[in-house]
C-alpha cells in the first residue's frame, strides 16, 4: 500500500488551484523575477445587468495573458471585443507589462487578434482534429 493517494477532482475549486500555484511558486529559483500575478476581469452588462461580453486574463512577469474573450452573438462585429482587448492592454501597461499573449483556434478569432496587431509565433495542428490552435503575441510598449 502506497503512502500517497491520487485523487481525481472533477470540479476544481480556488483552494486547490491556490495550493498548486503556491507550491509551484515556492519551487521557482530565487534568481527569477518575481511573478507579481494579478487577475484581470472585465465585463460589459446591459441595462438589465446581464453580462453580454467579458474578458478574463491575468498579468505576470511583464505579460498580459489573455485567457478568455467573449461577446454575445448579437453584439459581434460592433467593436466591443476590440474595446475589451484595448482596455485590458491599457490596464496591462499600467501594470508595467510590455507584451501580451493569447491562443485561439482556426474556427475562432485568429483574424480578430491579427487585426489588433498580434503576430503568430506558434501553432498546433489537429487540435482539435482538422483544426489548428494558434499562439499569438503583441508588443505593448
Amino acid at each position: 500500500m502506497s503512502q500517497y493517494n491520487f485523487e481525481i477532482i472533477e470540479n476544481s475549486s480556488p483552494a486547490f488551484i491556490k495550493a498548486i500555484e503556491e507550491g509551484l511558486g515556492q519551487s521557482t529559483p530565487s534568481n527569477i523575477t518575481p511573478r507579481h500575478y494579478r487577475p484581470l476581469l472585465l465585463v460589459l452588462r446591459n441595462r438589465e445587468k446581464k453580462i453580454i461580453a467579458g474578458f478574463e486574463g491575468s498579468t505576470y512577469w511583464g505579460w498580459l495573458n489573455i485567457r478568455l474573450l467573449w461577446v454575445s452573438k448579437d453584439l459581434r462585429g460592433k467593436g466591443i471585443g476590440e474595446q475589451l482587448i484595448k482596455k485590458a492592454e491599457e490596464i496591462a501597461k499600467e501594470r508595467k507589462c510590455f507584451s501580451a499573449v493569447v491562443d485561439t483556434f482556426s474556427f475562432q478569432a485568429r483574424g480578430f487578434y491579427e487585426k489588433l496587431g498580434y503576430k503568430i509565433f506558434g501553432k498546433l495542428d489537429d487540435f482539435p482534429p482538422g483544426e489548428t490552435r494558434y499562439y499569438l503575441s503583441k508588443q505593448l510598449t
